[in-house]
């Protein structure tokens, strides 16, 4: 439960400061409620403390960390938009925002220690 709290915070944090009425707080904390059912599902290893691709192999952990990307924008996206009004354009944002993500993460894990 303190994963699932931490998250939340960390979303009321931004949701202030960016004055996003708790779009942050619920797309954070439903990545946190994911997150470890996807990290036992995706890794063959039991006992994962920093998800990476170091500790749970390369496949794995683009697996893990696509969905849980996807699982965030597609929240925060459905929450600004808050219908299914335009479609294509909600799925497109979801999509570029996501691969934007991935890409900052791919290099980021690559200047990882």
């Amino acid at each position: 439960y303190a994963n699932l709290f931490l998250a939340f915070v960390a979303g009321l944090i931004l949701d202030f400061s960016l004055d996003t009425p708790g779009m942050h707080s619920m797309s954070f904390t439903l990545v946190s409620y994911f997150r470890l059912p996807l990290l036992r599902w995706l890794s063959s290893k039991e006992d994962i403390a920093e998800p990476g691709e170091k500790s749970m192999g390369f496949l794995s952990f683009w697996k893990y960390a696509i969905l849980l990307i996807l699982i965030h924008h597609a929240c925060f996206f459905l929450l600004e938009s808050f219908a299914f009004f335009s479609l294509p354009t909600l799925l497109f944002r979801i999509f570029a925002s996501s691969l934007a993500t991935l890409i900052l993460c791919f290099f980021l894990e690559r200047f990882r220690r």
